[in-house]
This record gives structure tokens, sequence and C-alpha cells, in this order.
């Protein structure tokens, strides 16, 4: 029996867990001490990406000036609910009656009710130095992939001075020190496994050091 569902659309609230979530991302500062140049400010928005592709958006919604959101003409699908023009994360979702940690909103059945999305800037840190049996490498691709949703995946490379740094919600990963041009990538993302991957587990405000060796 299958059972068809046309387009809908979600409506919800943002909520800000601290006020650093709620304000303006702040332009990078160069080594030498100076400031970026200001950009204009990013439109506010939730971003929905499907949980099982890659590289691919379903939709985005703009947050009113009471924080209010709403999604039009969805599918029915899992996604992945990520933040734009606000430096934070998603720390959680209620839909209808149910709460969970997390960015991942289950909408295979249809509209879940009425959502709020809670937002949160307490990332945490995973840094450390790259390095083989000859001394430090610098220029060295670092990947990091959720255990979660595989597909999301984020790169690094080790700096001048053979160092890495990744800012990331809470949750578990995969940490390698691999070849992006060469290894295999499916619908589920990349495999890590011929790099024997590091497992790490993080809580919000946790900032771990790493050291990775290419063997």
């Amino acid at each position: 029996e299958l059972r068809l569902i046309p387009p809908f659309d979600i409506a919800g609230q943002v909520r800000f867990a601290d006020d650093q979530a709620r304000e303006t991302p702040k332009p990078p500062t160069w080594p030498d001490g100076t400031t970026a140049p200001t950009p204009p400010p990013e439109p506010r928005q939730l971003q929905l990406l499907p949980f099982d592709r890659q590289f691919v958006s379903w939709g985005h919604a703009d947050l009113g000036a009471d924080d209010s959101f709403t999604f039009e003409k969805i599918q029915p699908a899992k996604y992945r609910v990520e933040v734009r023009g606000m430096p934070g994360y998603v720390k959680s979702i209620r839909a209808g009656d149910v709460e969970t940690d997390g960015s991942i909103l289950d909408a295979r059945n249809g509209a879940p009710g009425p959502v709020t999305v809670a937002i949160s800037s307490n990332f945490c840190v995973i840094s450390g130095t790259v390095s083989d049996g000859k001394g430090p490498l610098t220029g060295a691709q670092v990947i990091l992939q959720s255990i979660e949703d595989p597909t999301n995946v984020q790169f690094a490379q080790s700096d001048s001075a053979a160092a890495y740094k990744f800012r990331v919600p809470p949750g578990k990963y995969r940490l390698a020190l691999a070849d992006p041009g060469s290894m295999s990538w499916g619908m589920q993302g990349p495999d890590l496994e011929d790099y024997q991957p590091e497992t790490v587990e993080l809580s919000a405000g946790d900032k771990i050091t790493k050291d990775l060796i290419r063997k």
C-alpha cells in the first residue's frame, strides 16, 4: 500500500540558546591583527539538506523579525537543518511533541506539526598537528565525517606550522588524514576505512587535541 503525500509547508520558530548565537557573524581577523572588511549582512536563514544526499539543497527559509520561518512546498524526506547568517549551529529540533538533539528533521510522513529550532553558539573545536616519519607536514588534507550523517563532511589543510583546526557542533565523528582526490566516494559520503580513521565524540564546548601521523 502506497500513500502519496503532496508537497507541504513547515512553519516554525527559532529559539536562541545564548545571546552570541543571535549576533551577526563578525568578520575574521588576519594574522597581523587587522580585521577583514565587513561584508554586507547575510540574510538570516535556515536551509534544508536531504539527509542521504551530498551537496544538494532542498530549500531555505528566511527568518522574520520575530524569528519565525516557513519552508514552502517541501517533499517528504529526512533533512539536515543548517544555519545561514547566524554564528551558531542547530542544537535541537522540536517537531510537534517530539524533541531531538542535533539538526535532523524527520518529515518523511508529511508536515510534523509546529517546529522549534534551537540554535547555540557553543561549538566544539578539534585541532592538532600533522606529521610523518620525516617531520611536520604542511598542506596535508584532514577530513572530518559525521557518523550520524556520513554525507556531512568537512575538510581542513595543515598550515605552515603543520596545524589544522575544525570548529563543529557536538556529535560523533570520524577523523582521518587522507587524500580526497584518490579516496572512494559513494552516495553516503567518502569511504575512510583505508585511512584508519579515529572516532571522536564531542559534547557541547569540548576542545580536544588530536595529532595525526601519516604512516
